[in-house]
């Protein structure tokens, strides 16, 4: 039997974030199961409601679930449905991104990069604006919540 998991989904409004809504549904389906509130065999919300929440279209959904399902995490139960497969994911490698203003749109391609790098993980991208005192104000605030810091500029991943 299967039950619908009772997910507080909303965006992340925090300072100065842009983190994809893809990337922000992944994230979050990651630290559910990390905290263990999404638990083996939940449901999750029909697939229209969550591109509504997070703001996303169907293919940037498809984005999030096919890279969840390769990890083991979602299974396609049809009707829009999908469940939580497995909860052994492992620890997700936390990043903390930071981009130009030019960068945003080019995030799903640097997504892509970072999954490279560790497969279950949790990405925050944060706008610096070529702000020396604005990237150290963001490092001091939310540091401590990530394993690595990463610099984007428009043309290269800094690690």
């Amino acid at each position: 039997m299967f039950k619908i998991a009772r997910m507080n989904f909303k965006r992340d409004l925090r300072e100065n974030i842009v983190t994809p809504g893809h990337r922000q549904l992944a994230n979050r389906i990651v630290m559910d199961i990390e905290r263990g509130e999404l638990l083996k065999d939940d449901l999750l919300p029909l697939i229209p409601e969550l591109c509504k929440i997070y703001g996303i279209s169907l293919s940037e959904f498809f984005i999030t679930s096919y890279h969840l399902e390769d990890l083991g995490v979602l299974n396609y139960r049809g009707s829009k449905l999908y469940n939580i497969r497995d909860t052994d994911i492992g620890k997700p490698m936390r990043f903390m991104i930071f981009c130009g203003e030019g960068v945003p749109e080019l995030l799903i391609k640097y997504d892509g990069a970072l999954i490279c790098l560790s497969k279950v993980l949790i990405a925050d991208y944060f706008i610096h604006y070529n702000d020396p005192k604005l990237v150290k104000k963001l490092l001091k605030k939310h540091e401590a919540e990530y394993d690595k810091v990463v610099y984007l500029n428009d043309y290269q991943l800094l690690l």
